[in-house]
């Protein structure tokens, strides 16, 4: 019996390791699971089948102490490593805040100024992305989400392109048609809006930002957040 939980158990962990991007898919986008709790639930199980391993693996053994650790540690190191391997943990994956924003930071930004004007009660994410950037491309995936789970978020994606024809490639490519795009209103407020750096996110809430992302901060709980309303 032990002998057939261990090889399942094996068997299972080495599914959710060659998988673990498809069940988050799956969670995320299919089932619309909790963000975090999607990217949290492969390593759980993981760590919980290794741990039934090594507890296997510690009651078969009948040698000295110390042999059994040096066996549990490198069973439950062969278990356990190859998804880190696979799915290393980044940290953006797990920080919900990105920048420090001061109040009214970015008065006077006529990009912004524009978004107020048009949008008076906007509350929700301003995106900035770039034609020519991959990962602005990418990212169109999970705006959509967050608009196809809560109609009341706004989501607004400012392009850096003067030219419609560009910005229509980008939503057809991105399959992004329930987004609302818009062009640059000027190039230089944009770049001073994002620091230049592509992908930006900014929350926006009572006529001010009160976070922003940059690509590699917005992750996993930074979605989980923000389909929360920010609410901790």
């Amino acid at each position: 019996m032990r002998l057939l939980l261990f090889s399942l158990a094996i068997i299972l962990t080495a599914l959710t390791t060659i998988f673990s991007a498809d069940f988050m898919d799956v969670g995320i986008f299919s089932w619309k699971l909790d963000w975090f709790a999607t990217y949290l639930l492969p390593i759980a199980i993981v760590i919980s089948l290794t741990l039934l391993c090594c507890n296997i693996v510690w009651h078969a053994l009948k040698q000295k102490t110390w042999i059994k650790l040096v066996v549990v540690l490198v069973v439950g190191t062969l278990m356990a490593l190859p998804y880190f391997l696979v799915n290393p943990i980044y940290i953006q994956d797990i920080q919900k805040q990105g920048e420090e924003i001061r109040p009214h930071q970015f008065d006077g930004n006529t990009t912004f100024n524009e978004i107020i004007q048009n949008h008076p009660d906007f509350d929700g994410v301003l995106a900035i992305a770039n034609v020519d950037c991959d990962h602005c491309k990418a990212s169109m995936k999970n705006l959509k989400e967050l608009v196809s789970r809560n109609d009341q978020l706004d989501v607004v994606v400012y392009v850096y392109t003067l030219k419609d024809e560009k910005l229509k490639a980008f939503v057809d490519e991105t399959n992004a048609h329930e987004l609302e795009f818009h062009l640059s209103p000027d190039e230089e407020s944009l770049i001073k809006l994002c620091d230049g750096a592509f992908p930006s996110f900014f929350y926006i809430r009572h006529g001010d930002i009160v976070q922003k992302w940059y690509n590699d901060q917005f992750g996993f709980r930074a979605l989980a957040w923000i389909d929360n309303g920010l609410k901790d």
